[in-house]
């Protein structure tokens, strides 16, 4: 095996991307995955490409997430205001295929022909990271980041976080997605 790839916190997170490496033999990639979900976990095979599959997506949200406050756009607080009160709401139940499928992919691709040109395409970090970074402002464990931590409760902030995925996973087994 090459490796599985598990989300924070991986008590809760049900899904592991599970992937194999080039000499790894087929019934070891089964084994493992059937170990899974054996302790109720949903395994999701991967080939092995860089980040895997999650990563991938959250890494490329984050880049635009970056650029747009680099670029002055908005502050950090509107990005998490509108992907928590957007597009956050219905992940849960609609995966972005799904999403697409939904809405049509005449639209989707009409909405792509004039967005993606001018997405954020930069392979290096964003300046306000940057920026941040050399200030040692590294994020809650500093004390500021993106946000100034010692105006917020770190504690309640991990608790409302995993209350939220208890929920979304309960919700999920509800509509039989788990």
């Amino acid at each position: 095996m090459r490796g599985t790839a598990r989300w924070n916190p991986p008590h809760l997170i049900p899904v592991g991307e599970m992937v194999a490496g080039e000499k790894t033999p087929p019934e070891r990639l089964d084994a493992a995955c059937a170990l899974m979900e054996d302790i109720d976990k949903v395994p999701v095979r991967c080939k092995d490409v860089p980040g895997f599959i999650g990563n991938r997506i959250m890494h490329a949200m984050w880049r635009e997430c970056l650029a747009l406050v680099d670029q002055g756009v908005c502050t950090a607080e509107d990005v998490d205001r509108v992907v928590k009160l957007t597009f956050a709401l219905r992940l849960p139940a609609l995966g972005p295929m799904e999403n697409m499928d939904l809405v049509g992919l005449e639209l989707a691709e009409r909405v792509q022909r004039y967005l993606l040109p001018d997405l954020a395409r930069s392979t290096t970090r964003a300046g306000c990271m940057t920026d941040r970074l050399a200030a040692g402002d590294v994020g809650m464990k500093s004390g500021k980041g993106f946000y100034d931590w010692s105006q917020r409760d770190a504690k309640k902030v991990i608790e409302n976080r995993d209350a939220q995925i208890v929920r979304q996973v309960a919700f999920l087994k509800e509509i039989g997605e788990l």
